[in-house]
């Protein structure tokens, strides 16, 4: 299976990158200054897994909160991948 990841910098993103790729499966990890809309239909992935988020700067937070995950899913819905959604509830 062929596995895309944002965030794989943070503590999930990695793990879960770690865990991918030890089960053999390809892994690619999103890089900031890509373009992610060329990345995924160049490594045209079995399924997305969104970590990226910005949690402590609010000035920070639209690019990768909203318009990194609008993109993703508009891939999704043209190419009918997959997507795990990753996100943090605080109360």
């Amino acid at each position: 299976m062929r596995v895309y990841i944002t965030g794989a910098t943070g503590f999930v993103g990695s793990n879960l990158a770690d865990y991918y790729y030890t089960r053999g499966h390809t892994v690619k990890s999103h890089v900031r200054s890509k373009n992610i809309t060329a990345e995924l239909g160049h490594f045209a992935p079995d399924v997305i897994v969104n970590c990226a988020a910005e949690i402590y700067d609010a000035d920070k937070m639209f690019e990768p909160n909203i318009m990194l995950t609008y993109k993703i899913l508009e891939y999704v819905k043209a190419s009918q991948r997959r997507i795990i959604q990753i996100g943090r509830n605080r109360k």
